[in-house]
């Protein structure tokens, strides 16, 4: 199967344009749990706790992924806690109910093991999958969501170029671009 680049778009706010997707995605039930607040996103964004979300299929590495969420204001999004993880996870799925692999915004380039987001908030949240962070082969540097059988993270490396058909597994030897999610920390709350 041919793993995407995925793009939650947390942005700065304007009109929630389209609630039947929202139902449609099974999110309704998320969005009334994080908060009480009513905030206003962008068309085809979603809402969720103070930040916006916008998931687009978009092949591209993680550091061209990073680019283009911040050409379009934010970053790749950071995950706050389970909840925020579902919802997301909830953003990528699509219609067959699989959820491809997808770049959000950790690493540990800086120094090995010591995880950042890249949006400069606390990593204090993880949800990794069994025996990960691992490093394998060396250069994994990159957060993966919804990886393996599990959905949960894996490090993987930077440059992931190649497009091609595969398991929904991540095949150590050979890496694809991945769906990606962004976020922007300006709000509109009203």
């Amino acid at each position: 199967m041919e793993k995407l680049a995925v793009l939650l778009l947390l942005s700065a706010a304007i009109a929630l344009g389209d609630a039947n997707l929202t139902q449609l995605l099974g999110l309704e039930p998320l969005l009334k749990t994080e908060g009480t607040k009513e905030m206003s996103c962008p068309s085809d964004w979603h809402p969720y706790g103070s930040r916006c979300f916008r998931f687009v299929s978009i092949p591209q590495s993680w550091s061209d992924s990073e680019q283009n969420c911040l050409a379009l204001g934010g970053n790749l999004a950071s995950v706050n806690n389970l909840l925020e993880y579902q919802f997301m996870q909830a953003l990528t799925k699509n219609t067959n109910g699989h959820l491809p692999d997808t770049w959000i915004g950790g690493f540990d380039a800086v120094k090995e093991g010591l995880w950042m987001w890249s949006d400069g908030s606390r990593f204090d949240y993880t949800n990794w999958n069994i025996g990960e962070p691992n490093n394998a082969g060396e250069g994994e540097d990159c957060l993966q969501m919804n990886a393996a059988s599990e959905k949960l993270w894996f490090d993987v490396p930077w440059v992931n170029s190649l497009l091609h058909l595969s398991p929904p597994e991540v095949n150590s030897l050979h890496f694809n671009t991945q769906t990606k999610i962004c976020h922007s920390l300006q709000l509109t709350i009203t």
